[in-house]
């Protein structure tokens, strides 16, 4: 229910602004979508967030390869900077497996 209000309270504010629909209203928005809300507020996404583009950083950083260990500082610095514009910036295997 939380989440519900949280939605309400941005949608007004944000759909102002936007010319088009975003593709991903589809798993933000109304109120079957309650339980999607709660993944992506379960996986970081701040209550401004809402109603804004979500956008998945591609990124293969892993431990598991030494030579790839240099990404993982470029992926928070997209991060960081797409945050500071008011979006949210998913973790692309995150939002994979949120969407199985």
């Amino acid at each position: 229910m939380l989440i519900l209000q949280i939605h309400k309270k941005t949608k007004h504010k944000t759909q102002n602004k936007m010319k088009h629909k975003l593709r991903s209203a589809q798993s933000t928005e109304g109120r079957r979508m309650a339980g999607a809300r709660a993944l992506w507020v379960a996986n970081g996404m701040k209550r401004e967030q809402f109603g804004k583009p979500i956008i998945a950083i591609a990124n293969s950083f892993t431990q598991f390869v030494p030579g790839h260990t240099h990404l993982h500082e470029i992926g928070q610095l997209v991060k960081t900077e797409i945050e500071k514009l008011g979006c949210y910036a998913a973790n692309s295997i995150r939002l994979l497996l949120m969407m199985v």
